[in-house]
């Protein structure tokens, strides 16, 4: 990996997402942190920490180990926000897959896997009414292997490193994946739970965390390396660039000490 450095005059933040949630839920364990409006539901931060600890230590209980990669093509689920957090409380690579770009597509979908060294794939409704949802079909047709593997052995041939898939939802799906809950089930385990947590203090914000696919505009898209460190310190530097935007674009004063001050 590589950085761009330039001055600035606000210290960059050192710490792993696991890390940064854990704080940030010891602090501010009732505040609202994200709102999905097609469910109306409203999640705290400490809620976010109760469902990421369950399912690193149900990921972990999978086999899925630091510096395996975990994919995943949900929609707008909070789902999305848990595995983030959990993964990145394994030490593991997230690679969320966008909809747009992979969407159902047999082609897209393997190329993306098999470039990234995928070990784990979450799979769900990416349609938004999940009445049409159409993931175990999709499953079946693009992996056979699917219907007669045991859940976590998959074998194919040309996704040598694919071991699991995940399904969103409550219930079995009847062939060779897991659902969701049962892997929160096996997350609820205390042991698993202290094992994730203790494996907290041997990680790196320098550590390979994402993994993101290029646009492809001139061949094959390229998968890019990214660390906690990077990813954090710039969202967060970005969103305070926009914040003097918008204050100046108000009319606001705004002193540029601002950027001194982390917690802003």
């Amino acid at each position: 990996m590589s950085y761009i450095k330039s001055p600035t005059d606000s210290p960059l933040v050192e710490g792993t997402f696991g890390q940064l949630l854990d704080d940030t839920a010891a602090s501010w364990p009732d505040t609202v942190a994200y709102v999905f409006k097609k469910t109306g539901s409203r999640i705290t931060f400490a809620e976010i920490q109760d469902k990421a600890n369950r399912l690193s230590a149900g990921l972990k209980a999978i086999g899925t180990e630091r510096g395996d990669v975990v994919a995943w093509l949900v929609g707008h689920h909070p789902e999305w926000i848990y595995l983030y957090f959990a993964v990145a409380k394994l030490g593991a690579i997230v690679l969320p897959l966008q909809a747009h770009r992979v969407g159902r597509s047999d082609e897209a979908m393997t190329y993306s896997l098999k470039k990234a060294g995928v070990k784990v794939l979450v799979i769900g409704d990416i349609t938004g009414v999940d009445q049409t949802d159409d993931t175990v079909p999709y499953l079946c047709s693009l992996f056979p292997e699917v219907k007669t593997a045991k859940p976590g052995n998959l074998q194919i041939k040309r996704l040598p490193k694919l071991t699991s898939i995940i399904v969103l939802g409550e219930t079995a799906t009847g062939i060779g994946t897991y659902s969701m809950n049962e892997v929160l089930t096996m997350g609820s385990d205390a042991k698993l739970i202290a094992e994730v947590t203790a494996l907290q203090d041997q990680l790196d914000c320098h550590d390979p965390f994402q993994l993101v696919f290029t646009s492809g505009s001139t061949g094959q898209p390229k998968c890019v390396e990214h660390s906690t460190y990077s990813v954090f310190n710039m969202t967060r530097l970005a969103s305070i660039s926009r914040r003097m935007l918008t204050e100046v674009s108000n009319g606001d004063d705004f002193v540029h000490e601002g950027f001194s001050r982390p917690d802003s």
